[in-house]
């Protein structure tokens, strides 16, 4: 995996260049396959996040369905820090 450093008040942050996207977590990707898909993406080194709380908002139960479940994955794995 590629990095790029970020200035932040912190100092430097290290962030993947590859992102991984979130549209449909929580909709139409169910929850254990998103899991998966973020399990992964983290052990391959990713650490960048894309999400907003409208993906999805044209769904049933679509807005902030995303965030909704990469919290719950987030208080799952453990992996916040990672």
């Amino acid at each position: 995996m590629k990095y790029f450093n970020i200035r932040s008040a912190e100092g430097y942050l290290k962030i993947s260049k590859m992102v991984i996207g979130t549209d449909y977590f929580g909709t139409t990707v169910a929850e254990d396959t998103a899991f998966k898909l973020l399990d992964t993406f983290v052990e391959a080194g990713g650490n960048c996040i894309d999400t907003a709380r409208v993906y999805a908002e044209w769904l049933p139960g679509g807005k902030g369905a995303s965030e909704a479940l990469i919290g719950k994955w987030l208080n799952y794995s453990g992996k916040r820090n990672k």
